[in-house]
């Protein structure tokens, strides 16, 4: 798969979906799918560099929706991740919700942060698979959720 993973960097062709090589390299080892999934996640291990294209890879031609949500009552700043890595920070009441797009599946983090009564906390999900969710801390008086590309990928797929 690493050697895979770099000749692919390397060409000029239209890049596959993450769909099409699981189910292309499944098919042509004569394996479940599952085991596709498993080889990449130990080959993102094992040759992290090679492996960087394929976390890149659109999941399929059915874009993905991450719902973001900061639950209860009360206002607060909201922080989370954009798909570009940068951080974007709004003042929100209970309640909120934010979509985005799934192009490609990227780490994700969120946190919400009180500046009024009232409980708050935040919920990250992807269709209806609730991948985080918290309220907030005593201690830290922050709400923190967070998906990795892997859990993002589960929850796609219906795991």
């Amino acid at each position: 798969m690493c050697a895979y993973a770099q000749s692919l960097a390397a060409s000029t062709a239209p890049k596959p979906t993450y769909e099409d090589l699981v189910k292309s390299t499944s098919e042509s080892w004569g394996v479940d799918r599952s085991i596709v999934d498993e080889i990449v996640k130990i080959g993102d291990v094992l040759c992290p560099d090679a492996m960087k294209l394929i976390a890149t890879l659109a999941d399929s031609t059915e874009l993905p929706v991450l719902t973001l949500s900061v639950t209860g009552t009360g206002s607060g700043a909201v922080t989370f991740t954009l798909p570009d890595g940068k951080p974007l920070t709004e003042n929100v009441q209970g309640g909120w919700q934010q979509t985005i797009e799934l192009r490609v599946p990227y780490d994700f983090n969120m946190s919400v942060q009180p500046t009024a009564e009232g409980s708050l906390g935040c919920e990250v999900r992807v269709g209806d698979k609730v991948i985080s969710s918290s309220e907030v801390d005593p201690g830290t008086g922050t709400a923190s959720c967070a998906a990795s590309i892997a859990e993002i990928r589960e929850a796609i797929r219906g795991g």
